[in-house]
């Protein structure tokens, strides 16, 4: 909440470790991203996890200005890309917020990081529920 920038994503840099013993949800759904030169320079699944520095967690800070930004590029992807290939995604209207946030990259805005060291749990599989039930009781 601190971030002044205006996009910020929370990137867990210790992210591989959450991954272990975890088959229902592998490694390669991880939403991984490549930072370089103290902003996000690669976003998504596709990306290879060991040329990763983190994953982004799904939790995002726009400022006023930066919700103009994504809502703004939104409109002209959405024109430009309707029933087209967006990203990884097989066509615009099944793409993630990361083809988004790829976009905006792509156009030259600053994504920003803010890292965090694990301590947060995903729960995409009745796996990942019972192994967070274990660390909460």
């Amino acid at each position: 909440m601190n971030s002044r920038k205006d996009i910020s994503l929370i990137v867990d840099r210790s992210w591989q470790s959450h991954y272990e013993e975890r088959y229902q949800h592998p490694i390669e759904e991880a939403e991984k991203v490549v930072i370089k030169d103290g902003k996000i320079a690669k976003i998504g699944k596709g990306l290879n996890k060991n040329e990763a520095h983190g994953e982004f967690i799904g939790l995002a800070k726009f400022t006023e200005a930066g919700t103009e930004i994504l809502k703004s590029i939104y409109r002209i992807a959405k024109n430009l890309n309707s029933d087209k290939p967006f990203h990884e995604a097989s066509i615009f209207k099944k793409a993630y917020l990361t083809d988004m946030i790829q976009e905006l990259i792509d156009r030259g805005f600053d994504v920003h990081n803010v890292d965090i060291e694990g301590n947060w749990i995903e729960i995409d599989t009745h796996e990942d529920y019972q192994k967070a039930l274990k660390i909460i009781n």
